[in-house]
């Protein structure tokens, strides 16, 4: 059985229907180091009908778990695909679009029976005196697959002794899709090295 998530996403908006099909909770830690901005940590949690597809697709000595094989199997046909719409993920750095380029670490395991999917997204930005704002929201254009922030601890921030930050969630209008029916919701991040 092919898995649905690849052919389906290939297909052009015609074929999608009026409503989400694959339901994802995110989570994302904003990561700095010693210069600023590093990237950010992204968690998945995927429905239960997307997560038994992939399960049967990929977990193939059915034993409950994704081995390093296998992990890399779903990297491979449940994952890597989505660099063509940039992961789903869209940031502006002082209102520039920011470009994916690569992630790291990707990691796919079955908790009680869902699928969880992390991963590392590189996005530097050097932290000066002077504040620069960031803005990340996650979702899917063609509006087959629904992403929000889980309710609980939907962001945190990591490694920030260097920084001085303000943040806050906004909706974005500017990126409205589906016919503009549907704002995303953006984490707005300013930051600047402490003096």
């Amino acid at each position: 059985m092919k898995c649905i998530f690849l052919i389906v996403i290939s297909f052009p908006p015609f074929f999608l229907v009026a409503h989400p099909h694959v339901f994802i909770d995110n989570r994302v830690s904003v990561l700095f180091n010693e210069k600023g901005l590093a990237g950010f940590k992204h968690e998945w949690t995927f429905d239960e009908m997307f997560s038994s597809t992939i399960i049967q697709e990929f977990d193939l000595n059915a034993d409950g778990k994704f081995d390093e094989k296998e992990i890399k199997d779903v990297e491979k046909g449940a994952f890597s695909n989505l660099k063509e719409y940039n992961y789903f993920v869209n940031i502006t750095i002082n209102g520039k679009q920011f470009k994916i380029q690569e992630i790291k670490d990707f990691y796919a395991e079955i908790n009680s029976g869902v699928m969880v999917y992390e991963f590392f997204l590189p996005c530097e930005a050097t932290a000066t005196l002077g504040s620069k704002e960031v803005k990340i929201a996650v979702y899917d254009p063609t509006y087959f697959v629904q992403i929000i922030w889980v309710s609980e601890d939907p962001f945190s921030f990591k490694d920030t002794s260097n920084v001085e930050l303000g943040y806050k969630v906004i909706e974005d209008e500017k990126n409205s899709y589906y016919y503009g029916q549907i704002i995303p919701e953006a984490l707005k991040i300013k930051f600047r090295k402490k003096p």
